[in-house]
């Protein structure tokens, strides 16, 4: 399975689908990014990242964060979970990081990782045959580790805001560390000009994203080109903030 689940349980890089949690696959390496920092002094960086933008926390009553998760699991069910799955009793919010899931599914025999940081699932060695037991057990651990209900709505300004100082303030120098620049044509849009056009949702093939590597400058690309190298970038430059810095 060589794109190994570079997102968020069940894809939720839609929320931002240009996120770029999601990438493509990519042809043998011939170079590593190369860390300048431990993992854990990264991680810990990241961790403290703290944005200008003042995020006001969302409040929820029981019923109204227990319909979210409701609907989101709906929403969240693979063709192979049937509908008669029953929803399994919640055991903790989750924020974001996908610990547990990844735990979840290891205890049921799978072999599953954080991709970074920031969260996401990725999958080893995922037979063809393990498919379908696969997803019903991600989809019950989901359940049970369902996302806090902040993170089962539609972003806002704010989010958005939050996303462009982190790829700004935080994950371009992070690049830049690595030895990764932009491509010489890259016109960084200001910030109110990024959070509109992110918000509208329209040709956002044509939004500026420093997490595609596309964008960067070619002789930089070959850096990521493939997993294990991605997958040492991402643990050194997360794609996306903390969730506590993205919902306050």
């Amino acid at each position: 399975m060589d794109l190994r689940r570079r997102c968020s349980v069940f894809l939720l890089c839609s929320t931002l689908a240009l996120l770029a949690a999601c990438q493509t696959a990519r042809p043998a390496a011939t170079e590593e990014a190369t860390a300048t920092v431990s993992v854990s002094d990264a991680i810990q960086a990241w961790k403290d990242w703290r944005p200008a933008t003042t995020v006001r926390p969302r409040t929820y009553s029981p019923d109204e964060a227990m319909e979210l998760r409701a609907t989101w699991l709906e929403s969240a069910r693979h063709d192979d979970v049937p509908k008669e799955t029953p929803v399994p009793d919640l055991i903790s919010w989750s924020d974001g990081t996908d610990q547990e899931i990844v735990q979840c599914l290891n205890e049921a025999g799978f072999q599953a990782r954080q991709a970074d940081p920031a969260g996401g699932v990725i999958m080893d060695g995922l037979a063809e045959a393990q498919s379908r037991p696969y997803y019903q057990t991600l989809w019950t651990c989901s359940a049970q580790y369902t996302p806090s209900p902040e993170q089962l709505q539609p972003w806002g300004e704010e989010q958005y805001s939050v996303l462009y100082e982190y790829y700004t303030t935080f994950y371009l120098p992070c690049l830049r560390r690595q030895g990764i620049d932009l491509a010489p044509s890259a016109d960084i849009p200001t910030q109110e000009a990024w959070v509109t056009h992110a918000m509208s949702g329209q040709n956002l093939e044509h939004l500026w994203m420093p997490t595609d590597y596309t964008q960067w400058d070619a002789a930089h690309q070959h850096k990521v080109s493939d997993q294990r190298a991605w997958d040492l970038l991402a643990q050194q430059c997360p794609p996306k903030p903390p969730a506590s810095a993205l919902y306050g």
